[in-house]
């Protein structure tokens, strides 16, 4: 397979810009948040069982990155909009060496604010 072919053969997935873009078709798995460019994929409504009792519960549908969020990338968050860095970095950038780590430490605010 040359290059043009297995370019040809790469699945192109739609770019969101905001939540209310959010594909309705229940065929689009896979969507690029334009935000960060990441690839995001859908995870269907339905039931799970919850808790050391098993109680069954449902969940709505929600989109979810499909790689999580490195420390490096959260950085260029707090740089670009002067949010708080999380309490364990040495100022607004993290060490060198978890700059690859998942962030942590981080409240529900912050990753909405993050997204």
């Amino acid at each position: 397979m040359d290059h043009s072919q297995a370019s040809e053969s790469i699945q192109q997935f739609p770019t969101v810009q905001d939540a209310t873009q959010l594909p309705q078709d229940s065929n689009i798995e896979t969507i690029i948040w334009e935000k960060d460019d990441k690839e995001m994929v859908r995870v269907p409504a339905g039931k799970f069982l919850s808790g050391n009792k098993k109680k069954e519960k449902h969940l709505a549908e929600f989109w979810i990155d499909k790689t999580l969020v490195t420390n490096a990338e959260y950085a260029r968050f707090v740089e670009a909009t002067g949010h708080e860095p999380p309490p364990h970095w040495p100022g607004i950038t993290p060490q060198t060496e978890i700059t690859d780590h998942p962030v942590v430490y981080i409240f529900w605010d912050d990753a909405v604010a993050y997204a």
